[in-house]
């Protein structure tokens, strides 16, 4: 590598016109003469495709006749490209980080067909920049470490219990910890479904498999106390009640559940006879004897949902209050159901069930958040008044029974997001990397959620969820080793004021104060290569491989030249 970084660059530049595709737009002559006239340029030719196998085998015979260290392709995006040149610079020994790529087709010729002048200045200009690159890019070896083949999972839920059985059943050892005496979690307190399905058969056969599971360990009334984390290894600390020890695992998912919010209005708390959706489905699986003495029930929704305090759809509560509506129906079908609702949200196939309730007689009756229901104990009679925006007037219902629809909220995992250093959104639930690219990962590569510490849920979406976060669990333990990446950052240390911006900027915890020499540090191990260190440090002490301060400046000068 460092004889290499001294020699002399011979670069050898390609430019391929994709077939013929781009001379519709580029002048592909005008471009291989004013390529030639750049400075260290050994070896200019014209490709067809270059990513073909023949195309490839032309490459490497160039490389070899004209002593060519350094690469240039220009042509299609390196999106595109890169992994089939990088496979074959490694098969003949070439450093795979000694080539540039100039994407001379999308940016150039695709969005310029009607200019072929002004593209092809452009192409030249990325051409320029691309070999301005290539004269000053260095080789990278990248470091690798042992991925250590064990998974952790924290939360006993249906969400964490399925993540674990599809993390077994691939055939690693899984440690599951579980706060509480028992596993389980929110499943305990369901106890059927708008498909007729049984939560508490589901529960009983999920907990019988991961109890009888050799590949599992499960951990009860055991809680997370510290974590060290290395590239593809972690180190997690736990505190059982008959002692601490350590966990050494590979990828970490968090499926830490959720609650119901708690009622603050509707006298919920005063009244007995105001309870949740929850309590409401516990009175009827209970088949309480109570239910059949009762003619009027007025169910509010969003309650503790689409509020200043929870801006979010709480997903379930409009199902909730659906299947409870049919359960009240299906025991007494003389039974009065009053849902006062904002906004109807039986998501997906739902829906039907939401017209089967509307068929038996369930009355919907909308509000506006400006002009709550309002609820108040006359003579010991329980009264709901109500503007219906459609009738233009208040409308007041007498309700044995009023049930609050309440949202969900995450668990406080403030203390645990510390612990294992990932974020939390807004409103408390764990923040992944990407919503539609990466919905079940963090930013910080082997860490996973899942259930509703991820968002509200229904149990089908829950389970979903434990199942992709195995998956992507799986992946990444399926390696023997995890590399490093290539563009790592460095501090020049006769350039750091030890002022520590860069210590905070960095997502990945991969920087440090060495206490000694008051200076920075990079943690190769942990570094992502995100650049956000560079961008922060104000003396030009952090820098990026490859990505020098003084290259970027010299690749742009090449642009507006």
């Amino acid at each position: 590598e460092g004889a290499l970084s001294n020699e002399v660059p011979k670069i050898g530049v390609f430019i391929c016109h994709c077939g013929g595709e781009l001379k519709e737009s580029l002048s592909i002559s005008e471009l291989i003469e004013g390529t030639k006239q750049l400075g260290e340029v050994s070896h200019v030719e014209e490709m067809g495709l270059a990513c073909l196998p023949e195309d490839l085998n032309q490459i490497k015979m160039k490389i070899g006749e004209h002593g060519i260290n350094r690469i240039v392709i220009a042509g299609c995006t390196h999106r595109e490209i890169r992994k089939t040149m990088e496979e074959m610079a490694k098969g003949m020994g070439f450093n795979p980080y000694l080539i540039e790529y100039a994407n001379i087709r999308e940016q150039c010729a695709f969005v310029h067909r009607d200019l072929p002048k002004l593209a092809t200045e452009k192409a030249m200009a990325l051409i320029r920049m691309s070999v301005e690159r290539a004269r000053r890019i260095q080789p990278i070896r990248k470091g690798s470490q042992k991925v250590e083949k064990r998974g952790l999972v924290v939360g006993g839920g249906v969400a964490g219990m399925t993540a674990s059985l599809r993390l077994a059943e691939q055939g690693y050892e899984v440690y599951l910890i579980e706060k509480e005496k028992e596993l389980g979690g929110n499943l305990r307190e369901s106890f059927y479904t708008l498909k007729g399905s049984s939560p508490q058969a589901l529960l009983q056969d999920l907990i019988q498999k991961v109890e009888g599971h050799s590949s599992i360990h499960p951990y009860f009334q055991t809680e997370i106390i510290g974590f060290e984390k290395r590239n593809g290894q972690y180190k997690t600390k736990i505190r059982r009640p008959d002692g601490e020890e350590f966990i050494d695992h590979g990828a970490l998912i968090l499926a830490t559940g959720g609650k119901e919010v708690t009622p603050k209005e509707y006298l919920y708390g005063e009244d007995t006879r105001v309870i949740t959706q929850r309590q409401l489905e516990k009175v009827i699986h209970l088949d309480d004897g109570g239910l059949k003495e009762i003619r009027s029930v007025v169910m509010i929704q969003c309650v503790g949902s689409r509020d200043e305090e929870h801006p979010y759809c709480s997903r379930v509560c409009c199902g909730h209050a659906v299947k409870n509506a049919l359960k009240l129906k299906e025991q007494n079908p003389h039974i009065n159901v009053y849902v006062l609702y904002r906004d109807v949200r039986t998501y997906g196939f739902y829906e039907t069930y939401y017209y089967e309730a509307r068929g038996k007689g369930v009355v919907f009756i909308r509000y506006d958040l400006e002009k709550k229901p309002k609820v108040t104990l006359e003579n010991g009679q329980l009264r709901v008044s109500i503007f219906d925006p459609a009738m233009r007037s208040e409308v007041n219902l007498s309700a044995d029974r009023i049930i609050l629809s309440a949202g969900v909220e995450p668990n406080d995992n403030r203390d645990l997001a510390k612990i294992f250093d990932v974020d939390l959104n807004p409103d408390g639930f764990f923040m992944e990397a990407n919503p539609k690219s990466a919905p079940l990962d963090s930013v910080d590569r082997g860490k996973f959620f899942c259930g509703l510490c991820h968002s509200p849920n229904f149990i089908e979406d829950t389970i979903s969820q434990g199942n992709g976060a195995a998956a992507r669990a799986g992946a990444l333990l399926s390696r023997e080793v995890v590399e490093e990446k290539a563009y790592l950052a460095y501090v020049i240390k006769r350039l750091c004021c030890g002022c520590g911006l860069c210590v905070s900027a960095c997502p990945y915890g991969a920087r440090v104060l060495n206490e000694e020499e008051v200076k920075a540090e990079v943690v190769d191990a942990l570094c992502q290569g995100c650049g956000n260190c560079v961008v922060a440090c104000r003396n030009a002490a952090s820098q990026q491989r490859n990505f020098e301060k003084g290259l970027n400046l010299t690749a742009l000068d090449a642009v507006m030249d």
